[in-house]
């Protein structure tokens, strides 16, 4: 059975992974409305950005310091998963500086949302299923807990909103 940890993670990777089907959706119309695209991209941003740190906050700070052999060898997970998310990070911030559309941001969605499929699948396919096994129950529920209320602040500190139930507001009123 999953537990809260673990749910959460991947219904924000769901969302994470929705909101960019709908931001290349959107881009890639004949004539797509560059404002609501950068909007899009902004919560988009915040919501990568929120799940990112909250999930180092809360997981990875599991398996960085390990305490004994199973941790120790997922210590590597952590240190992977805090490069990619760098990179995810530098490439959002250079594609936030534009003002419209271009070609070369274009380019730069495509391998965001590559860079972002790759980091959550092999999360999904290969950490979470042994990491979970580390954790006892309560301990998965209490990180649970503590990654939704992290997440929720940083996305509120990047919005200027509280998030509803979900990570963010939804973005299917447009």
């Amino acid at each position: 059975m999953k537990n809260l940890l673990f749910e959460s993670l991947e219904k924000d990777h769901q969302i994470i992974r929705e909101r960019m089907a709908e931001l290349k959706a959107l881009v890639n119309r004949a004539r797509p409305d560059e404002e609501r695209c950068l909007e899009l991209f902004r919560i988009l941003k915040a919501t990568v950005v929120a799940h990112a740190k909250a999930e180092e906050f809360v997981l990875y700070a599991v398996v960085e310091e390990p305490h004994n052999a199973p941790e120790k060898e997922l210590q590597h997970f952590a240190y992977e998963g805090y490069e990619e998310h760098d990179l995810i990070d530098f490439l959002m911030k250079e594609m936030g500086t534009s003002e419209e559309i271009t070609l070369q941001w274009r380019a730069q969605l495509n391998v965001l949302g590559e860079m972002l499929e790759h980091h959550l699948s092999d999360e999904e396919e290969d950490f979470f299923p042994k990491i979970s096994v580390l954790l006892p129950e309560k301990a998965a529920m209490e990180l649970g807990e503590a990654y939704a209320k992290e997440r929720d602040i940083i996305f509120a500190k990047k919005t200027g909103t509280r998030p509803a139930v979900s990570l963010a507001p939804s973005l299917q009123h447009h």
